[in-house]
């Protein structure tokens, strides 16, 4: 479990749920499943933990005696928290519209001094990327001013300019496709925040007994 020093956006007057329960945390520490990441406010996670049959998705990646250094691509790099200026880069933005979007989340919600509903931040991401002009236009340079304007970063801009997609890039707009993004993997991180939470659930039951 990462015990750096939080960086300069924790504070005490916003709540925020971590990522990964304590307990489950810790325990995916001592099995050399869970690692410090990049950044103070960041985990690598080995991937086989990531959702239920990740193990079979990822067999390939053995999980023992596995470190992001001697298996780098074994792990994912994941938010300390899920509201987070970290999460707005896991769900496709560039550091730039993510540091640019923070700063606005913090003014909108932090006075608030209460816990923020998932549903509601990503409402309020989704509001900021989408909300500006669309295309559907089969001119790609469109697409990519779109994408540029909404500020994805190059992996996903990638992703959904990719020729071997073009027909199923067609049936849906452009804003559409990087609303579907964000969506997926933003539940994507709930889906592991409620695997962590069941998890610390029955290793409590388990100390318990």
């Amino acid at each position: 479990m990462n015990t750096s020093s939080p960086s300069p956006d924790d504070t005490s007057s916003f709540v925020r749920t971590p990522l990964l329960s304590p307990l489950d945390a810790a325990n995916l520490t001592s099995q050399g499943l869970l690692h410090p990441g990049t950044t103070p406010n960041t985990h690598l996670l080995h991937k086989h933990r990531l959702f239920p049959f990740a193990e079979e998705e990822y067999r390939d990646f053995p999980l023992h005696n596995t470190t992001p250094t001697s298996h780098p691509s074994a792990f994912a790099l994941l938010p300390r928290y899920l509201i987070s200026s970290e999460t707005l880069q896991y769900i496709g933005l560039s550091p730039t519209k993510a540091r640019e979007l923070w700063s606005s989340h913090e003014s909108s919600f932090w006075p608030r001094n209460r816990k923020i509903d998932p549903a509601e931040f990503l409402t309020f991401v989704l509001n900021h990327v989408t909300n500006r002009k669309d295309t559907w236009s089969e001119d790609e340079s469109e697409w990519h001013a779109v994408l540029e304007d909404c500020g994805v970063n190059d992996d996903v801009k990638d992703a959904i300019m990719d020729p071997r997609f073009e027909q199923i890039r067609g049936c849906e707009t452009c804003l559409g496709w990087v609303k579907d993004t964000v969506e997926m993997r933003f539940r994507g991180l709930r889906r592991i925040q409620e695997q962590s939470q069941a998890c610390e659930g029955e290793l409590k039951k388990t100390m318990e007994g």
